[in-house]
């Protein structure tokens, strides 16, 4: 319990000092990089007071206060300060739309806006910059045409910053002409700046620059974390890597606006939509993220989250392309659902963090997390109060934050699963070199053992040669069968005596050089066929032998040789009927000797044939079969640098081919 509240009060205070930290920093933005704390102040006529000498000094005015607007109307810049023409009094950002001018609050139509300026010391030509006007304007200085963005008659929609040289000598009226039909946003709703065109090149370039680094970097992550998702094993895969992909990327399409409006593009719904959508997805990535990180069980209570993240999200793509156009009074209604869901959003994250199970790297999320609430939070609260200079909105500064937090969580768990992976790699390795050891001395044993018994199996196989020899010694006269039968009966002997003599030598560590020497095959051949005849046809099927005329020569170990062919016939008899018949042939073919052993038996299997050469498979494993026969017979054709194959179809019997050079 105590562990418990000790856990819990950490959290409190942790959030306690971000929530302060975060506040501080947004004091510090609001006091040095604000438009409204840097505006040029009216007097009492309604005129805005310039300083030439400041301006020279490469400090910007901000022309907030002392506007008069006329909505509704397009008026000449002559008549802006007749008798009879009603304006009101406003400041920049009092009303981002026309919408509360309008009986049906529709943020549709046109205005004017006229303001008087007074340039104190030397006149001179000063440049004006006015910020995302929605969406087309025209800029009049002095009743002269100076610039505008996009059309207003015919409506031709444009958002980009227009920049444009003004003429300063006393007192100047400037007045702006604004029209929209496409925007939910209308008139102007960011200050105007005026300054030397050093200077407004300069404030423009150094936000271009801060945007640019924020996506650039965003984008890196979004890219490592993708990686990272594709790196990992497919059974240890989750969504977190994918999830925290997609707040990156959100996040750079969430402030991707500055250099769409650097190109002059026309207004379309679906940049605005896209704005919206992005930063809705960000709150949806971060409840995602928030969740699985803190190991939360209210699962109903999440779904629930999840779906109204998912809803906002879908809501704030489509309305802005869909409802507004056709119901502009909408807007209103519109921009107050997303502030109350960014409010709900930010309270919610908060509680989230506050109430997650995370331990490992819980610093840096609940430090992300509640900055982005917080900047979610001053966004709406400080409309007309803060608009940056150079620099970026609260939310997006808490946006880029929550990335920056999320990266260093996740870099903790990669080389957390990273050390993890090691870790089990070295066991694993520890535990392999051990089954190895382990093996090895088994083989060895076993090796041995074999060793020993061949050899003791080699005494029996010379008595039975040394009793033949008496046979014949102490009988006086044999007949020609009983003289056969002897024959073969020591020929076998011999074969028995080779195949052990094989066995120790491809059992042996350090085995004996092959005795090769030049063979007649047809020679070679009469005699295996003459000695296996009787044992072959004993079995039942005939054995046939089939030779060229022409005889050829190879050079082999004919011990070795003779192991092989025993071992395709009499693997041939072990599946070919009593009836059936077996043929030994011998074909010559592009300076190669074919051996063919073929059957007409039961055939093999397809998956069987893959398998059939391999080391230790058989398929009579219940006559005791150890599947080396054809894994020894392959060793020792490409020991003569030939091959062995094999051709059949089930119930069609089988050839195997034995190639060796000529």
């Amino acid at each position: 319990m105590n562990h418990l509240f000790r856990e819990n009060l950490k959290k409190l205070l942790i959030f306690i000092l971000v929530c302060m930290l975060s506040l501080g920093a947004f004091f510090c933005l609001y006091s040095h990089d604000n438009k409204y704390t840097a505006r040029s102040v009216s007097d009492r006529n309604g005129i805005t007071g310039l300083d030439s000498d400041t301006l020279n000094k490469g400090k910007a005015a901000f022309l907030v206060e002392g506007w008069d607007l006329y909505p509704g109307v397009l008026l000449p810049p002559s008549e802006t300060h007749q008798k009879g023409v009603n304006a009101v009094q406003t400041f920049i950002g009092q009303y981002p739309t026309f919408a509360p001018f309008q009986a049906n609050q529709s943020p549709y139509g046109v205005a004017t806006y006229h303001l008087r300026l007074r340039l104190d010391g030397d006149p001179g030509t000063y440049t004006l910059l006015l910020p995302e006007v929605f969406s087309a304007s025209e800029v009049y200085v002095n009743g002269k045409p100076a610039g505008g963005s996009g059309s207003i008659s015919p409506y031709k929609p444009c958002i980009r910053d227009l920049v444009c040289d003004i003429d300063l000598d006393g007192i100047t009226d400037l007045v702006i002409h604004t029209a929209n039909y496409t925007h939910y946003y209308s008139g102007v709703t960011y200050p105007p700046a005026v300054g030397t065109a050093q200077t407004i090149h300069t404030m423009i370039s150094i936000r271009m620059i801060i945007y640019a680094f924020l996506a650039a970097s965003s984008l890196a992550v979004a890219l490592f974390s993708v990686a990272v998702w594709a790196g990992t094993r497919t059974s240890r895969r989750d969504s977190l890597s994918l999830w925290f992909a997609g707040l990156a990327v959100s996040f750079v399409l969430r402030i991707l606006y500055p250099f769409l409006h650097l190109e002059h593009l026309p207004v379309m719904r679906l940049l605005y939509a896209l704005e919206d959508g992005a930063a809705m997805a960000a709150i949806l990535c971060t409840f995602e993220i928030v969740y699985a990180l803190g190991r939360f069980q209210w699962n109903r209570g999440f779904r629930l989250c999840r779906g109204i993240a998912f809803g906002m999200t879908a809501v704030c793509i489509l309305i802005p392309l869909i409802i507004l156009p056709e119901l502009p009074a909408f807007t209103t209604f519109y921009g107050r659902m997303i502030s109350w869901y960014k409010l709900a959003a930010a309270i919610t994250l908060c509680l989230m963090s506050l109430l997650g199970k995370q331990k490992q790297g819980a610093l840096w999320l609940m430090g992300g997390v509640t900055a982005y609430a917080v900047s979610l939070l001053l966004t709406p609260l400080t409309w007309n109060l803060f608009e940056p200079i150079y620099g970026c909105w609260p939310d997006e500064y808490g946006s880029y934050l929550l990335v920056i937090c999320f990266s260093i969580l996740m870099v903790q768990r990669t080389y957390g699963l990273v050390r993890e992976n090691t870790r089990l790699t070295a066991h694993l390795e520890e535990e392999v070199e051990k089954q190895t050891r382990q093996i090895s001395s088994l083989v060895d044993e076993r090796q041995k053992l074999l060793s020993e018994f061949l050899h003791d199996l080699k005494s029996p196989v010379s008595s039975l040669m040394t009793y033949t020899n008496l046979i014949r010694k102490n009988s006086i006269m044999l007949n020609e069968a009983t003289e056969e039968q002897l024959r073969i009966i020591e020929e076998k002997s011999r074969d028995v005596s080779q195949q052990i003599t094989l066995m120790q030598e491809f059992t042996a560590e350090n085995p004996t050089k092959s005795n090769y020497q030049i063979l007649d095959l047809n020679e070679f051949l009469e005699t295996f066929y003459r000695y296996n005849k009787p044992d072959v046809e004993a079995n039942g099927p005939d054995f046939l032998l089939n030779l060229p005329e022409k005889s050829c020569r190879i050079r082999a170990d004919a011990a070795k040789l003779k192991r092989v062919l025993q071992n395709m016939v009499y693997n041939s008899v072990s599946f070919t009927p009593e009836d059936g018949t077996i043929s030994l042939s011998l074909e010559l073919s592009d300076g190669w000797a074919v051996l063919s052993v073929r059957d007409n038996g039961c055939g093999i299997a397809q998956d069987i044939q893959e398998k059939l050469f391999d080391r230790s498979f058989t398929t009579r494993q219940q006559e005791g079969g150890r599947g080396l026969g054809l894994y020894i017979a392959k060793t020792i054709v490409e020991e003569h640098g030939g091959s062995i194959s094999v051709y059949s179809r089930p119930g069609e019997g089988a050839v195997f081919h034995i190639r060796l050079p000529l």
